[in-house]
């Protein structure tokens, strides 16, 4: 990677992880070129955009997930919607939305379900606070 293209990479990471704390990007005007801030302009919009695809596509594929694990779950344990209602407290009609990927249901109504199949749902963080991404 050439120097210029590692300088634009450095000053977006920094950007990125000092973003609301008084950090600026136009602090560093004078230490780029006229080139180099269009180029840096440039890379943090594609970052912003990349980051907004990639959230979105990770909330989709975990939202999937979480409803397959919810609908598979309750059929190893062999029971119907009208059970796992009567378990959860949540109305069979939502049960059936949600294992039909028809809504996205309040995270309590989640947590109710969850509990009533002797599930957990577990925070971690993001990807991003684990890497430097």
């Amino acid at each position: 990677m050439n120097d210029v293209i590692k300088d634009i990479v450095v000053e977006v990471d920094t950007a990125q992880k000092n973003r609301g704390k008084g950090y600026n990007l136009k602090k560093s005007r004078e230490a780029f070129s006229h080139e180099q801030m269009e180029t840096l302009t440039s890379a943090i919009f594609l970052v912003q955009e990349m980051r907004k695809q990639t959230r979105f596509c990770f909330e989709n594929d975990m939202r999937s997930y979480l409803i397959n694990t919810i609908t598979k779950t309750r059929q190893s344990k062999n029971l119907t919607l009208s059970d796992l209602e009567e378990r959860s407290g949540v109305a069979y009609q939502v049960l059936n939305r949600l294992e039909n990927k028809e809504s996205d249901p309040q995270l309590k109504t989640l947590l109710s379900v969850l509990t009533a199949l002797e599930l957990q749902l577990i925070v971690v963080p993001k990807i991003d606070d684990l890497f430097d991404v």
